[in-house]
């Protein structure tokens, strides 16, 4: 597992750069998809014993693909077809993740051999992923596309800086009449009244006309700029457009990056609530079996119960698509962890000895720790999406997932330790995330 997240680490931060430099989407995924059948493949074979480290570390160079993706989403959705597709991405991610430790079950009969190398169920799950993977890379090979380097790209960046031209000018514009509102008012009748009787005029029919001409302003290409003769849908050259929008400007630094205050925050919570994530899920599994004596069906019950709640959960706040939606909801999802931790301490002492309470403290504590978690990873890309410019999104989202696996890393393997002095160190979590919540809302009218 150490392999697999330092990789992950690496290879995020790698190919978050190199995909805002050249935007070759199409052969990233696919130099991906082959390192992680190779990785797989490699887990396999049982010839040295470092093999199946290696294989997962050449898998989780395959993980650096997320910030890809997902910027490349953001560089080409608006926010409020953004939030639907990134807790699409959370639902799938949270139903792998549950059948993954209980995928062996499912290759529970299966033993052979191929090429003299024995496949049993543990290790007939690394060849069905390549199989998939393989799958995978042939769909991307046909359909996927870069398409942020294409010229119709430009024409999209046009129109989207104009229109926040217009809106950011119309804004400034109701600011100032609100000012003056006290020496303008008119009352709504009497506005109603005027325009009703005015309308079959002809200086309203001349308005009409001029507004509708404005409308038409506000995109900046004419169908026959787009559109080139014979009636062949081909775009114009870009060098024949020399006020089109840079394409490819150079990206941000990461010490640029590192810098900006609304960066740093999105990146410290979802660093913090993943500290907590991984902690929760290995003592739920602690509590439960070991000190409880659950069963492994039991839990596997349970998990599914939470699954299921967890994507209508996602479902239902897809509709928020706002930036100070999204602010909101990392605020409650870091209040939430702190509620998880809370319940844990007691559940980790023993302190709860009714079988019913128990049994619904665990229940809660698997829930907090799933909805909590899954929808700030979803809603900090739709930040991070608002304060940093398309050309640099796949580096933040690549520092975005350096920092979950780095705090995924730290959960896991010192989770043994924590337990030991589980009194202050859950104590001191959930200070942290109560004191995150507090600076965050008090930090509102800082923001917005």
């Amino acid at each position: 597992m150490g392999g697999l997240f330092l990789s992950a680490t690496l290879s995020s931060i790698v190919i978050g750069r190199y995909m805002d430099h050249y935007r070759n989407l199409r052969s990233t995924a696919l130099a991906m998809a082959w390192f992680n059948i190779a990785g797989n493949l490699i887990y396999l074979i049982p010839v040295l014993n470092w093999f199946p480290i290696f294989g997962r570390f050449l898998c989780g160079i395959a993980d650096g693909i997320k910030p890809a993706y997902q910027g490349e989403l953001t560089r080409t959705y608006p926010s409020k077809e953004l939030s639907v597709l990134v807790t699409m991405i959370q639902t799938l991610t949270i139903i792998c993740h549950a059948l993954a430790p209980v995928s062996p079950i499912i290759f529970k009969w299966v033993n052979f051999k191929l090429f003299g190398h024995e496949i049993n169920q543990y290790n007939c799950v690394a060849l069905f992923l390549a199989g998939c993977t393989l799958t995978y890379g042939v769909a991307a090979y046909f359909l996927l596309t870069d398409l942020t380097k294409n010229p119709g790209y430009h024409v999209y960046l046009k129109v989207n800086q104009k229109l926040s031209e217009r809106s950011r000018k119309s804004v400034s514009i109701c600011r100032f009449s609100g000012d003056n509102k006290k020496n303008t008012d008119i009352s709504n009748e009497e506005v109603s009244k005027e325009s009703l009787y005015s309308s079959n005029k002809p200086e309203a029919i001349a308005k009409k006309d001029q507004s509708e001409n404005s409308k038409e302003s506000l995109y900046p290409f004419t169908e026959s700029e787009i559109i080139g003769k014979n009636d062949q849908a081909e775009l114009l050259p870009v060098a024949n457009k020399p006020d089109i929008v840079d394409l490819n400007p150079k990206p941000l630094t990461l010490t640029e990056l590192l810098k900006n205050v609304d960066v740093l925050v999105p990146l410290y919570v979802i660093f913090l609530i993943n500290i907590v994530y991984a902690q929760s899920e290995l003592m739920i599994n602690i509590v439960a079996v070991n000190l409880f004596h659950w069963s492994i069906q039991h839990l596997s019950i349970l998990t599914i119960t939470v699954v299921i709640i967890a994507v209508l959960t996602l479902k239902y706040i897809e509709r928020f698509n706002t930036y100070i939606d999204a602010y909101y909801i990392l605020v409650l999802c870091t209040t939430g962890n702190a509620l998880n931790l809370t319940i844990i301490l007691p559940l980790a002492k023993e302190c709860i000895g009714n079988d019913a309470l128990r049994n619904v403290a665990i229940f809660m504590t698997q829930c907090f720790n799933i909805l909590f978690s899954y929808p700030a990873t979803a809603f900090t890309t739709v930040i991070l999406s608002v304060v940093v410019d398309h050309h640099s999104r796949c580096s933040v989202l690549g520092l975005r997932q350096m920092a979950m696996k780095l705090a995924c890393c730290f959960g896991y393997f010192s989770a043994a330790f924590l337990f030991i002095v589980i009194d202050k160190a859950y104590i001191i979590l959930t200070l942290f995330c109560l004191s995150t919540s507090l600076v965050l809302l008090l930090g509102v009218d800082l923001i917005f």
